[in-house]
This record gives structure tokens, sequence and C-alpha cells, in this order.
């Protein structure tokens, strides 16, 4: 028979496993929430600036390793935000030829970057200010959705990354480029501020899975 020392030690073991995986799983659902709100910014500004949502996807509910899946179909190929565990938010093709960027003009240029900051906006608005600048406080999925705008800055606007003798830089990058994505920030922010009901409504949507064109249903509702 077992001893009552070896009895209670092993109830104590169960209950430390209980209470770590319920401690794993509450942290994952937290980190999964931020990046719902995340995604469901991306959504509403890419439909509220006329691109078309193709997918998204984002975290299951359970932990990696559990068959579990919340996501909308994704095209095989699409352009879009990346975002950290391949969690995005996917455009159909747009009308901008990213291999032509001498097409681009400044308006459509100006709403991808807004598109692009539509993670870190809705990250502002849902869990501090807006007052911060674009790159503090970044997370991983923040940061690649940084990186992802100045490349394609750079790409559309090569002259951009040529500095002038009188020409600035902060640290690596020209400051044309650090005062156009601040600038999309701020914008993103108060548009996204100025649809704050359909921003919570989408990102309940999201968090449940729902199918894009329930997603858009959601924002047409008054």
């Amino acid at each position: 028979m077992l001893g009552a020392s070896t009895l209670f030690a092993g109830v104590v073991c169960v209950a430390e496993s209980v209470t770590s995986k319920r401690e794993e799983q509450r942290r994952w659902e937290t980190r999964r929430r931020r990046v719902v709100v995340h995604e469901a910014g991306h959504f509403l500004l890419a439909y509220l600036l006329g691109f078309q949502v193709m997918g998204y996807k984002v975290p299951p509910r359970t932990r990696p390793g559990k068959p579990s899946k919340t996501t909308a179909p994704i095209p095989e190929q699409s352009s879009g935000s990346s975002v950290e565990g391949q969690t995005f938010v996917s455009l159909a093709a747009l009308k901008y030829p990213f291999e032509e960027p001498e097409q681009i003009d400044g308006y459509l240029l100006g709403r991808f970057a807004t598109f692009m900051m539509g993670g870190l906006a809705s990250e502002a608005l849902c869990f501090r200010t807006c007052g911060q600048a674009p790159g503090k406080e970044s997370s991983n999925s923040q940061t690649g959705d940084l990186d992802i705008l100045r490349q394609r800055l750079l790409s559309f606007r090569p002259d951009w990354s040529v500095q002038k003798s009188d020409g600035r830089m902060v640290g690596s990058l020209p400051t044309r480029v650090v005062a156009f994505e601040r600038r999309a920030f701020r914008r993103a922010c108060v548009i996204l501020a100025r649809h704050g009901s359909s921003l919570h409504r989408l990102i309940e949507a999201m968090d449940a899975g729902r199918p894009v064109q329930e997603c858009i249903d959601t924002l047409n509702r008054v």
C-alpha cells in the first residue's frame, strides 16, 4: 500500500500540474485576444479604405499542439499584413502593380500604409492610448507590420532612401519614411476611433472565427 506521504505528494503533483496548465491556457488566451484585436484593425481599415478582404487567420482557442482552428479561408496568393505566428488579413489582388512602383500615386500609397498600421492602431485604442508613435512597446507582430511597410515604401519610393546633403536619418531609416509611417499610424487611430463600435463587433466576430462575409455583415449593422 502507498504510504500517506507518497499519496500526499502525488496529490500535490497533480494539483500543481492542473494549475500550471490553467496558467498556460490563461496566458495563451491573453495573447490570442491581443492578436485578434490586432487583425481586426487591419480588417476594418481594409474594409473602410475600399480594399477587398479575402480572408484572415488568428490563433486557435486552444494552445498549439491541439487540433483546433479559427480561420476564414485564405487564398493561396494574396497581399496583406503578415504578423506573428502567421496570423494575417489577406486582401484580393490590389489594383496597383507591385512590380511597377512608379505607377503608385501618393493617395494609394497612403491608403496601403494606413491599412498596414491598422493592427498597431487597434492595439493602441484597445490597450493603451494613441499618444505613442509606432515602434515603441513593439511586439513581434507589430514589428512585422513595420518591416513590411518600410520595405514597401522603399520599393515604391526608392528616392526616399537616398539622403541629400541636408537629409537626416532616424536610426537607419530615412526621415521621410519615418514621417510617412507616423502619419499613417495617426490616420489609422483616428479612423478606428470614429468606428469604435464597428471595431468591437468585428473583434467579437473574428474571435468566434466567423466567415469573412459574416464579419463584413457585422460592420453593416447600424
